[in-house]
C-alpha cells in the first residue's frame, strides 16, 4: 500500500512538472511571437518525451501499481495539454 501511494504521488509530481513546463513554453514563445515554434516544441518535447518516458517506464517495470500511476499521469497530462492548448492564441487569430 506504502508503495502504492508513493507510485502515485510520483505520478501526480511528474504529471505536474510535464504540464508546468508545457505551459512555460507556451508563455515564453507567445511572448517572442513564435507560436508556431512553440506548438510544436509543446507537442514533441513535453507531449510526445514525455508520454514515452512514461510509457518506457511503465514498459520496464511492469508492476500492476506502477502501471495504474502511469494511467493516472497520461490522464492528468492529457486533460491538462488538451484543456490549456487553446489558451494559446493561433497566428490566423492574431490579424
Amino acid at each position: 500500500m506504502i508503495e502504492t501511494t508513493g507510485f502515485a504521488l510520483t505520478a501526480l509530481t511528474y504529471s505536474v512538472g510535464i504540464t508546468s513546463g508545457s505551459m512555460a513554453t507556451a508563455a515564453y514563445f507567445n511572448q517572442i511571437d513564435s507560436l508556431a515554434l512553440g506548438h510544436a516544441l509543446t507537442l514533441l518535447i513535453w507531449c510526445g518525451g514525455g508520454i514515452g518516458l512514461l510509457a518506457y517506464a511503465k514498459q520496464k517495470l511492469g508492476k500492476p501499481a506502477f502501471n495504474t500511476a502511469c494511467s493516472l499521469a497520461c490522464m492528468v497530462i492529457f486533460v491538462n495539454l488538451v484543456r490549456d492548448g487553446p489558451s494559446q492564441p493561433y497566428p490566423q487569430d492574431l490579424q
